[in-house]
């Protein structure tokens, strides 16, 4: 069982390289979960707020509603309604994963644990194009302790979740502390809530350089001509305010 979140769930997405997937909520929990091949699945693995600023404002929570990992990098890139991407580095996430269930009683890696996925099929998320971030107090009766605790970073969200319990009956808590995933840094790409975003590979043609020239007795010295190619990350995010941009 997935279950924890006692408000809307506002985000769902897979990490594909990682075989986990992260949900989040109304109030800014978000949840890392691991799901197959892993040993153990239908874990909680790490629990962590959505933090945000949004200038000339301080830093506030934030409803998560998009999310996408960029595996080469150990970057996960999150989005939200007030329109702002932040970026987390899951690296020793990973690691604590492979250590926790990849590894034999010897205490070595018992192969590779993440092998290459074939190319799945996108299939566009039904909720995809809505032109607001729902209010919850629509859905279901919420106390006024836990409205105020949406807008304040100073609150425990987390007391607001509701864990699972194993097949014992004890209450599944979180593998590691949510300081195993960490904030790299965060920007303000739209005015308004942010509904959809992906990561696209681009590839930049710098041109040809020449390696050599001419020696002091003025001879020409062979020319080795090569190409330079430049590869990075642009993130294409898709907001309320019917706007697409580009960020590097």
């Amino acid at each position: 069982s997935f279950e924890a979140h006692t408000t809307e769930v506002t985000l769902l997405a897979f990490l594909d390289e990682y075989r986990c997937f992260i949900s989040g909520d109304f109030l800014g929990n978000l949840i890392i979960w691991t799901i197959s091949p892993w040993k153990e699945r239908h874990v909680p693995v790490v629990q962590f707020e959505f933090i945000v600023k949004v200038p000339p404002e301080d830093f506030t929570r934030d409803t998560p509603t998009s999310a996408a990992l960029h595996a080469p990098t150990h970057t996960l890139y999150i989005a939200g309604s007030k329109g702002v991407v932040n970026a987390y580095d899951t690296s020793a996430l990973l690691e604590a994963l492979i250590q926790w269930q990849g590894v034999d009683v010897t205490g070595k890696q018992k192969g590779k644990m993440c092998p290459p996925l074939p190319p799945r099929q996108i299939v566009r998320n039904p909720r995809e194009g809505r032109s607001f971030v729902p209010d919850p107090r629509f859905n279901r009766p919420f106390s006024d302790d836990i409205l105020l605790a949406s807008g304040d970073v100073t609150k425990d969200v987390a007391q607001y979740l509701d864990w699972p319990r194993d097949k014992s009956g004890a209450e599944m808590r979180c593998k590691f502390p949510n300081t195993i995933v960490k904030k790299r840094f965060g920007w303000v790409a739209h005015d308004d809530s942010i509904k959809s975003m992906q990561l696209i590979q681009e590839k930049f043609d710098l041109g040809s350089s020449a390696a050599g020239g001419e020696d002091p007795e003025g001879a020409a010295t062979n020319n080795a001509s090569s190409h330079n190619v430049l590869e990075a990350v642009c993130i294409l995010t898709a907001s309320t305010d019917q706007r697409v941009r580009r960020s590097n």
